[in-house]
């Protein structure tokens, strides 16, 4: 009688376990959520970003902007482009509902990029599938530094909807990510993607806006490590590749300079320079830029390590490249800038393929005529 009984109980926690949980996981992912607010009438462009989706096939939420829970239908214009992110420290990033637990969905749809016009209202939904996560879109001024505590983080907690709207006022392509490292590493390096702000005019089937020209008159006011001003205009005429970093950070920032240490090596008999500016400049002192450099053998003749003024950096980061930068935030990404000041391309700098892909253009480039 007794073993009936355990043998009940062990299978009702089968069920539970394999049923019973992926299914109440499903419904609070993929129908909870999705459904907990308030939705309106409003467009949305498609993931794609190159057709409009009708109210019957999306519902376009909508943010309560006093806070007072109250939503009226005049808070979001007609035309809104809604997109809502769901941040997995397992799956990465996705448009597509992921959870944790959910046992039915073993992967996600890695999300690359979206799609916007110039003059876009857009409004970005964050869902947690699991942890904590950061959330970092400097270009587009998020987090605003008076609307986050002491640690200057953007939280999507689990169970939230957390929000942010702002106007995609001017054409490029812009990076945002996770700034919370909260898993595995190779994981937290793909939790970013890029909006593409195509102009006013554009054909809906673009895919990539030029790519800007360093404006040297932004960038004056750098410190190297020999102490020295520093402007992008000396390296006019110059090949060079920049990228950000921070010297206390021990994972991607590290692999990141070792890479770079590798194509100094490569190039070394080369006119290509390498730009390395901190994000953390209040500990990132030249003296203390000095020592790091010498820790990684870096001829310091074309591999410059640069300091200064926070906020100029960020500009450089946000404007410049085009590229999320904010005080210990940065993309990992490798900038190459030509010898006209033109931005050429960038490459994932802890990615093998791409760094090849870096060298090979890095050829290219020198190549052409000065």
């Amino acid at each position: 009688m007794f073993d009936k009984i355990i043998a009940k109980l062990a299978l009702s926690a089968v069920l539970a376990t394999f049923i019973g949980v992926p299914l109440a996981s499903w419904y609070y992912d993929s129908v909870y959520l999705p459904e907990s607010e308030l939705v309106a009438d409003f467009a949305r462009l498609d993931a794609n970003g190159d057709s409009k989706l009708t109210p019957d096939e999306f519902d376009s939420p909508k943010l309560d902007q006093d806070g007072d829970g109250a939503l009226s239908l005049d808070e979001f214009r007609d035309g809104t482009k809604v997109f809502t992110f769901y941040w997995s420290a397992k799956k990465g990033l996705s448009l597509k509902p992921i959870n944790g637990m959910n046992y039915w969905y073993k992967g996600s749809d890695q999300l690359n990029e979206i799609k916007v016009r110039e003059g876009d209202r857009v409004v970005f939904r964050h869902i947690s599938a699991d942890v904590h996560h950061g959330f970092a879109f400097p270009a587009f001024g998020i987090p605003d530094p008076d609307q986050v505590d002491e640690t200057g983080l953007l939280y999507i907690r689990p169970g939230d909807i957390t929000k942010v709207e702002f106007i995609a006022d001017r054409p490029g392509s812009f990076e945002f990510n996770c700034t919370i490292m909260c898993g595995v590493k190779e994981i937290h390096e793909n939790m970013r993607a890029k909006l593409i702000v195509m102009p006013a005019g554009a054909d809906g089937n673009l895919t990539q806006v030029s790519l800007p020209e360093v404006d040297a008159s932004a960038t004056a006011g750098l410190i190297r490590s020999t102490g020295e001003a520093f402007d992008f205009e000396s390296l006019r005429g110059h090949v060079w590749v920049a990228s950000f970093f921070f010297s206390t950070c021990p994972s991607s920032c590290l692999t990141m300079n070792q890479q770079i240490a590798k194509l100094q090596k490569t190039f070394q008999e080369q006119d290509v320079k390498f730009v390395s500016i901190t994000c953390d400049p209040q500990t990132d002192t030249p003296e203390i830029l000095k020592l790091y450099a010498e820790s990684l053998q870096a001829d310091e003749s074309n591999w410059i390590f640069l300091t200064g003024d926070l906020k100029k950096i960020v500009e450089i980061g946000n404007e410049t490249f085009m590229v999320p930068v904010g005080k210990k935030t940065h993309s990992t990404h490798l900038i190459l800038v030509d010898r006209q000041g033109m931005v050429r391309n960038t490459y994932k700098a802890l990615d093998a393929d791409q760094i090849t892909g870096l060298r090979k253009e890095i050829v290219e480039v020198l190549l052409e005529e000065k």
